[in-house]
């Protein structure tokens, strides 16, 4: 199991480095990570499931087309740490868990991480149209998946 995770991350980080690849190959590489990792992750669009921080992170995660385990990887790649900060943000706002636990199921980080995610997504929501508009369509995506 150490093993595939090491294959994945390598995948992964090969994957990255590619500036144009098609977006079906992109797809099933990723299923294939998620299937070899043995992730669950949500079905889209299943009615009545129970909100977690997990569940929030594959939601997340289908919105921008990434795998959830990408969230949890340790890169400073701006697509990937505003998804990581999204799924934080959301996940406060729509469970119960503490900030620890979201952290720890989301990216394996401290608290006071979880807590500068909030921070940093209520303040550029304050100052950036852009990332307003990717909070709005993310909550309605959230919202109509649970």
């Amino acid at each position: 199991m150490k093993n595939d995770k090491l294959i994945v991350k390598l995948l992964l980080k090969l994957f990255d480095s590619i500036e144009e690849v098609d977006d079906d190959f992109t797809k099933k590489l990723y299923v294939i990570c998620d299937r070899r990792l043995k992730i669950k992750d949500v079905e889209i669009n299943t009615n009545n499931i129970e909100i977690t921080s997990l569940n929030i992170k594959s939601l997340v995660a289908a919105y921008f087309n990434m795998a959830s385990i990408r969230l949890d990887f340790k890169t400073k790649k701006r697509q990937v740490v505003q998804a990581r900060q999204l799924a934080h943000y959301f996940s406060i706002i729509y469970t119960n868990e503490s900030l620890s636990e979201i952290g720890k199921n989301i990216g394996g980080k401290d608290h006071s991480t979880v807590l500068h995610s909030k921070k940093t997504i209520t303040n550029l929501a304050d100052t950036d149209k852009k990332i307003r508009d990717i909070i709005n369509k993310l909550d309605v995506f959230i919202k109509s998946n649970i």
